[in-house]
């Protein structure tokens, strides 16, 4: 798949994983103790850091028979779900709330987390690749 078909293919991707986002958001809403910080955001940025790890060590790179995977579902599905703008407007909210030294708190578990995430999608991926390999 390649030309206006894997780009037509990112931006329905990028439209669900923005729908499963918002979906979160409603849920994680109607929790009593979501109101206080971004909880939603942390969790699909988390999740979409981990799954982008997996993807990006386990999926067939560009140019191989099912390199379109990539593209839809890291460029497209993984950004529409996680949202550094969303973690922005969090954090800011939260500065204008609790503080300044809050807000750089929780922005820094987010990225340490998120960074986290990474590395262990991207070990995942390898021990899921190994394992096909050995099969």
């Amino acid at each position: 798949m390649q030309g206006w078909m894997l780009a037509l293919s990112v931006a329905v991707a990028g439209g669900l994983g923005s729908l499963g986002r918002y979906g979160v958001g409603l849920v994680l809403a109607n929790t009593p103790w979501a109101g206080s910080l971004g909880w939603a955001t942390l969790l699909v940025n988390l999740t979409g850091a981990v799954a982008i790890g997996v993807g990006a060590s386990a999926l067939p790179a560009a140019g191989s028979p099912c390199g379109w995977l990539r593209p839809v579902l890291l460029t497209g599905l993984l950004g529409g779900w996680t949202t550094f703008a969303a973690m922005g407007l969090d954090t800011v909210e939260l500065g204008q709330r609790w503080g300044l030294w809050p807000a750089l708190g929780w922005v820094s578990v987010q990225v340490v987390l998120g960074l986290a995430g990474v590395m262990l999608g991207l070990w995942l991926g390898q021990l899921l690749m190994n394992a096909l390999h050995q099969v």
